[in-house]
């Protein structure tokens, strides 16, 4: 009879034993399964801080590219306005030289 309740006694305390440790990995998990969430949210966070980042900077490309082809146009036209008074200096000076 003391046999069998030793038997069971064992049993119990290895089973609780079992139990504690099935507890301890459980929260473990869930403590880790927290961090990950944590983790997960502040990537989340950054991803959508540097898609922002993005679409501003390609904005300023669109813009710094609006203002290149602006700046070429400002130049041909400074260039064509140059050549044609080079060409009146040249008309006036052939003309006051009489050729």
């Amino acid at each position: 009879m003391i046999s069998l309740f030793f038997c069971q006694d064992f049993h119990i305390r290895h089973m609780e034993d079992k139990l504690k440790i099935i507890h301890s990995a459980k929260d473990e998990v869930q403590q880790m399964n927290s961090q990950q969430a944590c983790v997960i949210s502040e990537l989340q966070t950054k991803n959508n801080s540097m898609s922002m980042n993005v679409d501003n900077l390609k904005r300023q490309i669109e813009t710094l590219q609006q203002v290149a082809i602006a700046i070429y146009f400002i130049a041909i036209f400074i260039w064509k306005t140059l050549e044609t008074f080079l060409h009146i200096i040249i008309y006036v000076f052939l003309y006051c030289n009489g050729m």
